[in-house]
């Protein structure tokens, strides 16, 4: 079935003014083809929380990643820090400072 249509020209009150734009209206027979579906509505949630989790889990292990490199980096700093107080005698002097 094809849908009826209708189109206006709309203009200003004005005399002398300029043509703002044309507005087309289409009237289907069906409701259905105008508005989508209640089981495509609750698809379309579904998949966009889906999605959202998916997010949601890459990005906690994307920071749990970042973490497990930071403590590993500062577990290695620590060590040679010690190391180097060992070999000195005496603590790191920016430590003492900051203290």
């Amino acid at each position: 079935m094809s849908p009826l249509v209708m189109t206006w020209a709309l203009k200003a009150a004005a005399p002398g003014s300029v043509e703002l734009g044309a507005v087309r209206l289409v009237i289907f027979s069906k409701a259905s083809s105008i508005m989508p579906s209640i089981t495509s509505i609750k698809k379309e949630r579904a998949e966009r929380l889906f999605r959202w989790k998916q997010e949601g889990v890459h990005a906690a292990s994307a920071y749990e990643a970042k973490e497990q490199a930071t403590r590993v980096l500062t577990a290695k700093l620590r060590a040679e820090r010690l190391a180097r107080e060992a070999i000195s005698g005496r603590p790191d002097l920016q430590k003492v400072a900051k203290a």
